[in-house]
C-alpha cells in the first residue's frame, strides 16, 4: 500500500520543518526525525512515529532554551528503544555539541547527553549503521576557537555503539585548506568507509569535492594509527593499558598493591570473551596480541565479584 502524508496538520503557521532521516522498527512502524528551524527563532528537534499505513501515532517537538538543536539520525536498538543523534548549538558560545538521546517507543526520553569532547565545536552531518551493529558518523570539528572568529573546521568521524559511546575518533585535514567538512558517507565492501564533502581553498576562493577512504578503524588507506580511546579511564591511577593502539604486545601496568591478584577479561566487539588472565598487583604484565585480529576490544579488570576498571583498546 502506498501513501502520502504532509505534516501541515501538525505544524504551526510559518514553521520550517526539515526531516533528516527515516527508519523502520522491527514491527514496521516508521520513525522520522529532523528539526524545526523557525520555532522560537532558534530551532527545535522533531521526532515523529507513524504506523505502516502512514497514520501519525505521535509527533514531538523538543526545545532546549538557549540552544538551536536538531535530530539528524534515528535507529532502533536491540532492546527496541530508539537512539537519536543530533546536535545542540549554543547561541552564546556559537558552537555545536553532539547530542545523543535514547527514547522508548512511546517517545519518552530515557537518557540524554552530549558526547564528551575536547574541542570547540563539532557536529555530525551523516550517520549510517555498520555491519558490526554499531554506528558510523561523519561531519566537521574545530579543536579551538579562533580569536578572529575564523572557521577552521576539519573533517572527522566517530564510530559509536548503540549506547552512544565513542569507540574511536579520527580527524582528517587536506593540505592548504581552511574549512573541511564531510556531508556524506558510504560503506566499502572490505568493512571500511568512504567520507565525502568539501575542502575550501581560501587562496583561490573556491571549494573542491573531497573524498576520503578509510579502513574499519577509520585509518586512511594505506595505513595509519587509529585514535583509540577518547574517554578517560574510570581509575587511571590503578591500571594503565599501553600502548593504545597496540600492534604486537599490550602491557597492563598495575599501580596498586593488594594481597589478592586481580583478573583481566577481554571481549571482542560482539561480546565474546577472547582472553582472560591474572594480574599480579604492583606489576607489569604483557599480553601478546598475535592471535588478535585488528579491531576494537573491551576489557574488564575485576577482583572476585568487584569490578575495578573497564575500557577499550585498539589492535592494529
Amino acid at each position: 500500500k502506498k501513501w502520502y502524508h504532509e505534516f501541515y496538520d501538525t505544524s504551526r503557521p510559518r514553521d520550517l520543518h526539515w526531516f533528516s532521516h527515516v527508519t523502520e522498527d522491527h514491527l514496521g512502524n516508521i520513525y522520522v526525525c529532523g528539526f524545526n528551524s523557525k520555532a522560537a527563532v532558534t530551532g527545535n528537534r522533531l521526532i515523529v512515529k507513524l504506523n505502516k499505513e502512514g497514520t501519525v501515532l505521535w509527533f514531538k517537538e523538543i526545545a532546549s532554551p538557549g540552544f538551536a538543536n536538531r535530530f539528524m539520525y534515528v535507529q532502533e536498538r536491540p532492546d527496541h528503544n530508539m537512539i537519536l543523534i543530533g546536535s545542540l548549538f549554543d547561541l552564546q558560545l556559537r558552537s555545536d555539541s553532539v547530542l545523543i538521546s535514547i527514547m522508548d517507543p512511546l517517545g519518552n526520553v530515557l537518557s540524554e547527553f552530549t558526547v564528551p569532547k575536547n574541542y570547540y565545536t563539532a557536529a555530525y552531518w551523516r550517520c549510517r549503521p555498520t555491519i558490526d551493529g554499531n554506528i558510523i558518523c561523519a561531519g566537521g570539528l574545530q579543536r579551538n576557537e579562533d580569536p578572529n572568529g575564523n572557521d577552521f573546521r576539519n573533517g572527522f568521524a566517530h564510530k559509536l555503539n548503540m549506547d552512544g559511546k565513542i569507540l574511536w575518533e579520527q580527524e582528517y585535514s587536506a593540505v592548504d585548506s581552511l574549512v573541511e567538512l564531510f556531508f556524506n558517507l558510504g560503506l566499502s565492501r572490505d568493512g571500511g568507509f568512504y567520507f565525502g564533502g568539501i575542502s575550501w581553498l581560501p587562496e583561490i576562493y573556491e571549494s573542491r569535492n573531497w573524498l576520503v577512504r578509510v579502513d574499519s578503524n577509520g585509518c586512511l588507506i594505506p595505513g595509519c594509527n587509529p585514535v583509540g580511546i577518547t574517554e578517560k579511564e574510570s581509575y587511571p591511577e590503578h591500571y594503565v593499558l599501553a600502548p593504545n593502539p597496540a600492534q604486537e604486545d599490550l602491557y597492563v601496568y598495575s599501580n596498586e598493591y593488594h594481597y589478592k591478584a586481580s583478573e583481566i577479561s577481554i571481549f571482542n566487539e560482539w561480546g565474546t570473551q577472547v582472553y582472560s588472565s591474572r594480574i599480579e598487583t604492583a606489576y607489569k604484565q604483557k599480553i601478546n596480541l598475535s592471535q588478535f585480529s585488528a579491531g576494537i576490544y573491551y576489557y574488564v579488570i575485576h577482583r572476585a565479584n568487584q569490578k575495578l576498571q573497564s575500557g577499550r583498546f585498539v589492535k592494529i
